[in-house]
């Protein structure tokens, strides 16, 4: 780091300052404000008035406070001696993390209750006490500096500071007056200002004990005589900007002490500024030693005391903890990186605003009168209407009221009952509707005099409510439908009026093809409440027509989650929660002709229109595929999209295309009346309770002969997964947490950047079985619809009297609705005749006959050349095999026999097999099951023991820190970040089909043991170092200073339970430990730099390579990516081109016998394996056999020169044996 810190010490004549010290930010007390709660909102509240006297409207401009929080385990002071002690659990250094508040926003920061500050600050600080998110945090830098260096360390903590508005850091300090040399001080405070960099002519930073002369570090500035205490504070202050930003000379120890004896305004004698670098410490580190100089004035033979520390976090319960932490580090990373806060009068947004000039000054308040006013709000609820004098404003539906604030970028909803209402019964049945719904239909949304939104009972004049439109006479039903649906299609454009309740209704009067009579349309804004809310009330109104005593009946509801065990919830939570949050604010699905992209879509004119399924055959289908009705109308509307895609634009249904699914969160399915939803206690209460899930559709080369069941499946096992995850529950605790810290405002952009940067958006509703009546008149049909979103495509379910309806609101002129219509009726028909006409249409292997001459190749060289000649000749026979594909209309495999000497064999013997038969795991066994020993073939093979041990949980949180910030690293650097370009990845596009050459290095494995022996690592640490020391050789050799480039390997690991090979019958049986198939995940691995890699420590590599194997025994990292390519092979197809694109290479090993092995009685005298067609300039993998070690390299043909690279292999090898071996 390479902040540096400004301590000023005020030297007094004796007494006790009113402002003692600040205490531990974040102290809490339960069920009570605290200090930290009422300084907080002073601060927030102060700087929102300076804003809004700067510049009018500022005061609700979007503002966040970085906080910066000590991490140490033990938050009291220590001596220097306890700090750099190795164990010691309160250790010197930087260790610190940050947490981003919002600043709370007011309309009129004058006029605005100031109270609220502190309530809004108390409920942050009472929701982060049940986060773990600082600790992530700390967790993240910590991580970065290790893998990525210190610049890059102050790089992300330099973009982080930028995007926010201004930083907030606490120190306490003691609670009695001390002295330095005898001579008290009178005050006390800190700032942390500038960014400069410290690095030697090696550009490694490293502490060195030096002789310390006082006279370079000592300053005694010059002011004139005879001048006032305000004149001098004036100087004093000038000074201390002029020294806070000049930097600390990088030739001596980072410390200044600067001495002004001038009595000041603060100080009635001289003040003594320490000026130190944030590279020696933190405040936490600095202050214990300055501490340590210090004594009691009273008594110096007493110890100084201070106020207690803060508690632990409130862990009330795992839920609380996972939810709070996943929201509160996701919206940190997301903030730090992406999104900047306004440019205010408290922020500049200038580039470079750390150089230029600052003014420090300070303000003291008394800590009495801050604990009055903790003490009087101590018995306040935080709620800010529990003191509002306008609470009543809420009236009968005040519990609901939060969640129907929104009033910008609001979807409407239509419910539109197709029946025939007589003219003689329309005013009972408008009557009797606003009879029923009393408890929404009479509330306005209004804005009082200090701008807050509330709502108010008022008096409905059903004229302004109800609409009754008029259309020429005598058409056919098919025309009205034309009428009825550009009627729908326009007053979906129309904007609520919001100076009355939000809801109006339609009568068309007209016989359609849906609807014998009359049609009612009800529009009503989300703000009102969700479809769960609505229904609810709507059913409320509603009568069984076959006898109106009776109640309506629904299909039972979905089960609760599977969560069979608490791994698969973590893996699937945290792979579909972090995917939802990548895809929703990052990455846009393609444009399609589902998904036009264009800006304002949600302004755009659009169609309505419905198809009806039968839900009978619907369960034919899912008792013939032993589904679930879910599955199966998913699959439809899934594979018909496609079919519609595909009709549409050749080629787009295999685009990026992903649906948001809409789902209720409430505790409770089941309807339940109003009176029950409005209760405060309600499982199933009032308002907007629902989130969501992105769920990708599934691409098809050709969805016309595609298996329709395909879609089926995969729609289940997408179910299947989710019911074992708690995504939707975070989702929901986001955009609650988004409401209540950053507005209504920041909700509705969140939801709209979710929605547009989607394809279509797909909600359901589970309707009555019987047929209802509206005042004794039969409902013939029933249907809703989402309008309003910034989508091209909304897809709406309704099941309803054995029916179940799909309605389509699609962009008007740019989806054909009636081609969509066609092509979900189509997808319903194939899917029908392939489920229970057909058999079932699943892809599966098959068992067939092999005609060997189909697989084996036998190419023919020049006869008469040397071992040397036919290497080459060989070398471009695998580089060209490499490139072709296999046939894929026969068994995937083929044996190429080269029956030349070459300069490593008397003959070669290829395998060529595609991936998907299975993994390297899966494919040696099932190699090394053909073989025998060449010694003895009635004895079995023997392999070395693995090297790879069981996690070391040394505690859980060290668990969950490394595994939250190694698979998230791994997510970011997989999706977005590249490697540089560098002369081991070249970037190009299709690398993957160009040219490889292939060669190996081999190295004697009893020397890597004995450098494993002298160093204390493992094989692995070795070979992998050995690699990472060559690759970086090769690098400089080839572009000077490109060994400093970003440069990632992605590391292949084998994640079954069982190490060891086993037999072929024994992985390929279902409940096998180690089952055959591609079981592998990844990690991505940062190749140290190195400013000069031809004179840098080559054990730095190993040493390097250890410490990081070492942090990943304790990471779960592994097996969430594990989880992560399952849910994507389900869910996504077979791709990681995107990861493996990004990095520099790959590595992948495998473990051989130790012994000699034989094939038809021919001994083997070496064996390698490479991977070929994946879109990298570079693969690394490595293969054990007869004590020796050898490593494959497959290089991009005519961009790396895999002659030098092998060499350079074989230079790192050979260095870090010296230096381990012969010198250690």
């Amino acid at each position: 780091m390479g902040w540096r810190g400004c301590l000023q010490v005020e030297r007094g004549s004796g007494g006790m300052p009113d402002h003692a010290g600040g205490l531990a930010y974040w102290k809490t007390i339960q069920g009570t404000a605290s200090v930290n709660d009422v300084i907080t909102g002073i601060i927030f509240y102060g700087t929102r008035l300076y804003m809004q006297s700067s510049s009018h409207g500022s005061s609700t401009a979007e503002s966040t406070a970085l906080v910066l929080l000590n991490t140490r385990a033990i938050k009291s002071y220590q001596s220097v001696e306890e700090m750099i002690k190795p164990d010691s659990e309160a250790r010197w250094g930087n260790q610190f993390a940050f947490l981003h508040v919002s600043i709370p926003k007011s309309i009129d920061a004058e006029t605005a209750n100031p109270l609220d500050f502190v309530f809004k600050a108390q409920q942050v600080i009472k929701r982060k006490r049940s986060s773990l998110a600082v600790y992530l945090t700390g967790r993240l830098l910590e991580m970065i500096r290790k893998f990525k260096g210190p610049e890059t360390t102050a790089q992300y903590i330099h973009s982080t500071l930028k995007n926010s508005s201004m930083g907030i850091s606490n120190m306490t300090g003691p609670m009695e007056q001390v002295s330095v040399a005898d001579h008290p001080i009178g005050g006390l405070y800190f700032l942390v200002v500038g960014v400069p960099q410290v690095t030697d002519n090696k550009g490694v930073k490293r502490w060195k004990k030096v002789e310390v002369k006082l006279q370079d570090h000592v300053n005694i500035p010059v002011f004139p005589d005879g001048l006032s205490p305000e004149s001098y504070e004036e100087y004093a202050q000038d000074y201390l900007s002029k020294i806070a930003m000049e930097s600390l000379p990088q030739n001596r120890p980072l410390w200044e002490l600067h001495i002004m004896k001038y009595p000041t305004s603060n100080a009635a004698g001289t003040t003594l500024a320490f000026k130190l670098h944030h590279a020696l410490g933190d405040g936490f580190s600095l202050m214990g030693a300055l501490f340590a100089c210090l004594r009691r004035s009273d008594d110096p033979s007493l110890p100084l005391t201070f106020p207690s520390s803060r508690p632990g976090n409130d862990n009330r319960n795992i839920f609380s903890t996972i939810f709070n932490t996943a929201s509160n580090f996701g919206w940190s990373l997301i903030k730090g990186c992406l999104v900047e806060d306004d440019q205010t009068p408290i922020r500049s947004g200038d580039v470079g605003v750390e150089f230029r000039p600052i003014t420090i000054s300070t303000v003291t308040f008394s800590l009495d009168q801050i604990k009055q006013i903790k003490a009087k709000l101590g018995a306040v609820d935080g709620n800010a209407e529990s003191y509002n004098s306008n609470s009543d404003l809420h009236g009968k539906v005040e519990s609901g009221c939060e969640n129907r604030e929104r009033l910008h970028r609001s979807p409407k909803v239509q419910l539109m009952p197709g029946n025939s209402l007589r003219e003689d019964i329309q005013s009972r049945c408008l009557q009797y509707l606003i009879d029923e719904l009393e408890g929404i239909s009479l509330f306005s949304f209004v804005t009082d005099n200090k701008g807050v939104k509330r709502w108010k009972k008022v008096e409905v004049k059903l004229q302004d409510h109800v609409n009754i439109p008029v259309f020429p006479d005598g058409l056919s039903p098919e025309s009205y439908e034309e009428y009825a649906q550009d009627y729908l299609s326009k007053i979906a454009m129309e904007s609520l009026p919001q100076n009355r309740p939000l809801w109006e209704l339609h009568i068309m009067k007209y016989p359609t093809s849906n609807a014998a009579g009359t049609t009612l349309a009800f529009k009503l804004h989300h703000a009102l409440g969700d479809g769960f809310s609505l229904m609810g009330a709507l059913f409320a109104c509603l009568r069984r027509s076959d006898d109106p005593s009776l109640p309506l009946t629904f299909p039972s509801s979905r089960p609760g989650n599977d969560n069979r065990n608490i791994f698969s919830t973590i893996f699937n939570t945290a792979s579909d929660f972090g995917w939802s949050l990548i895809k929703g604010c990052l990455v846009a699905d393609d444009q399609t002709p589902i998904r036009s992209g264009d800006v304002g879509v949600e302004f755009r004119p659009i169609t309505i229109s419905t198809v009806t399924f039968s839900l009978d055959q619907i369960k034919q289908i899912k008792a013939k595929l032993g589904a679930s009705i879910n599955d199966v109308i998913t699959g439809i509307i899934f594979y018909g999209t496609r079919l519609y895609m595909q009709s549409s634009s050749h080629g787009s249904s295999t685009a990026e295309s992903t649906a948001l699914v809409l789902l209720n969160t409430r505790a409770i399915k089941s309807y339940q009346s109003v009176e029950e939803m409005i209760k405060p206690d309600s499982e199933a209460r009032w308002g907007n309770q629902f989130a969501f899930l992105h769920v990708s559709i599934p691409k098809s080369i050709d969805a016309e002969t595609a298996n329709p069941l395909d879609f089926i499946f995969k729609a289940r096992e997408g179910i299947q997964r989710k019911r074992s995850s708690l995504a939707v529950y975070l989702t929901a605790r986001l955009l609650d947490m988004i409401r209540k810290f950053k507005g209504l405002e920041t909700t509705a952009q969140y939801m709209h950047t979710t929605l547009k940067n989607s394809s279509m958006g797909i909600t359901n509703m589970i309707g009555p079985t019987e047929q209802m009546s509206l005042a004794d008149h039969p409902v013939g049909g029933l249907y809703f619809m989402v309008i309003g979103s910034p989508q091209s495509l909304t897809i709406t379910i309704m099941t309803y009297m054995g029916k179940l309806r799909v309605a389509l609101g699609a962009q008007k002129d740019f989806i054909d609705h009636q081609k969509f219509k066609s092509c979900l009726e189509t997808a319903f028909e194939k899917i029908f005749k392939a489920s229970v006409m057909d058999n079932n249409g699943i892809q599966r292997w098959k068992k067939v006959d092999v005609k060997l001459q189909n697989h084996v190749n036998v190419p023919v060289f020049p006869d008469g050349l040397s071992p040397e000649s036919y290497e080459e000749y060989v070398q471009d026979y695998m580089s060209k095999i490499a490139m072709d594909p296999l046939p894929q209309n026969r068994p995937l495999w083929e044996v190429h026999i080269m029956k030349y000497p070459t300069s490593n064999a008397a003959g070669t013997l290829v395998l060529k097999l595609h991936h998907a038969l299975g993994d390297g795991f899966s494919i040696m066994r099932a190699i090394f099951s053909c073989s025998q020993r060449a010694d003895d073939p009635s004895l079995p093979l023997t392999f070395p023991p693995s090297s790879r041990s069981v996690i070391d949980n040394k505690n859980i949180f060290s668990t969950i820190f490394n595994t939250a910030s190694d698979f998230g690293w791994s997510l970011i650097k997989g999706c977005l970040v590249e490697d540089d370009q560098t002369p081991i990845r070249s970037g190009n596009v299709g690398v993957e089909f160009q040219p490889i050459t292939i060669s190996t290095v081999t190295f004697s494995l009893d020397q890597i043991k004995q450098i494993k022996a002298k160093l204390g690592a493992s094989i692995n640490d070795v070979i992998t170092e050995i690699i990472f020391y060559g690759t970086r050789l090769y690098m400089q050799s080839s572009s000077h200073g490109s060994s400093t480039a970003e440069s990632t390997a992605l590391v292949l690991l084998n994640t079954r339970a069982i190490r060891s090979y086993q037999s072929v019958e024994e992985m390929i049986k279902p409940d096998a430990k180690a089952r055959w198939g591609n079981l592998f995940a990844f990690l991505h691995v940062s190749i140290p730099k190195s400013i000069d890699a031809e004179t840098a420590n080559p054990l730095d590599f190993v040493f390097k390579a250890q410490q990081a194997i070492k942090r990943k025994r304790s990471s779960l990292a592994i097996y969430l990516n594990t989880r992560l390519l399952d849910m994507i092979r389900k869910f996504r197809g077979l791709e990681m081109h995107s990861t493996l694109k990004n990095s520099s290479m790959m590595i992948s090993n495998m473990i051989g016998p130790t012994e000699q092995i034989s094939l038809a009685d021919h001994p083997v005298g070496g064996i390698y394996f490479t991977v070929t067609g994946n879109p990298q300039s570079l693969t690394i993998t490595i293969v054990t056999y007869m004590g020796k070690l050898r490593v494959a390299v497959g290089a991009e043909k005519g961009f790396i020169n895999h002659q030098e690279f092998n060499s350079c292999l074989e230079t790192a090898f050979e260095r870090i044996f010296k230096t381990a071996v012969c010198t250690t």
